[in-house]
This record gives structure tokens, sequence and C-alpha cells, in this order.
């Protein structure tokens, strides 16, 4: 019972995706749908600022899931620092709310930490408990597997898991 739209990208840049017809599809979907909040997830330049600023008066929460995007490359550091300095502020000035994944992020936002919240992402165990014994072990891994996206840690997840396996063989 969901309408899933997937915006195509144009490009990609530094694991960035973009299409200059974002703000307008984007206008469009406000426009059909009744919408009431919308969720951006930043900082994945453009797409959340784009979204904050089409969304006319349809509350906007922001996700934020890192501190600074600085790499150590200087032209690549150049372009993040503009957008660091100049596009994301406006972005969380528009944003009804803020949400951090860590207090560091948090204090990472500066002025904008009255507005924002920590929600540290975790499974609730009072939701989910695991069976007391395992039958068969299932990892499910959900994020990209681009180089670029080395820093979500599948290397140690799956090292992780290899120890775990030696220790615990029945898991």
């Amino acid at each position: 019972g969901l309408v899933v739209y997937r915006l195509p990208y144009l490009v990609k840049i530094s694991n960035t995706p973009f299409h200059p017809l974002w703000g307008r599809w984007l206008r469009q979907i406000l426009k059909t749908e009744d919408i009431y909040i919308i969720n951006a997830h930043a900082p994945v330049p453009l797409m959340a600022d784009m979204t904050v600023r089409v969304a006319g008066q349809v509350p906007t929460v922001i996700t934020y899931h890192m501190q600074s995007m600085l790499k150590n490359l200087r032209f690549v550091d150049l372009l993040i620092g503009a957008y660091e300095r100049y596009v994301l502020p406006r972005t969380l000035r528009r944003a009804a709310a803020i949400v951090c994944v860590s207090e560091p992020t948090r204090n990472f936002l500066g002025q904008y930490r009255d507005k924002s919240t920590v929600i540290t992402p975790t499974v609730d165990s009072t939701f989910f408990t695991p069976p007391a014994t395992l039958t068969q072990a299932t990892l499910l891994f959900v994020g990209s597997l681009n180089k670029s996206n080395s820093y979500k840690g599948l290397k140690y997840l799956l090292e992780a898991v290899a120890i775990t396996a030696k220790d615990y063989p029945a898991v």
C-alpha cells in the first residue's frame, strides 16, 4: 500500500548522486501526494538541501548521520568545505527538526543543536528478542558495497562473524 518514488540521478560525484530535475520532480510529488511530513537524510549534498527548499509548508525533519565530510583531498575538501559552510546551514535553518545519530554529530551542528535530538540507531530489545538458541545463523547487511562506502564497516562485520563462528560453531 506504499507508493515508492525512485528518482534517477544523472551523475555521481564522490558517491553523491545528482540530477538537475530533482527539484521539479519533488515539487510534483508534493502536489500529487498528501504529505504531512518529510524526512530527508544528510549529509548527502543536494538531495536533502533541495528537499527543504521545495517542501513549502510541509515540515521537514533532517536525519543527520555524521560529522564533517572532509576527506583530506585538497580539491574535494574545498568543495565540501564550501558546502558545509554555505549550503548546509541554510538547509538546517529551514528544517523543522534535526535527528542526529550521536552526540558528537549533534555537537558538530553547532548553533542548530537546540533544534536537534539524538536518536542512536539501535535495535529495541523490548520489540525484538532473538531466541535463546539459534538453529541457523543468518546475517543481513543492508547498505552499499561500493568501495566508497567502506566506512560502513562491512569488513569488520565479516571479521567479527568469522571470529564468532570459530568460538561458537553452532552460530
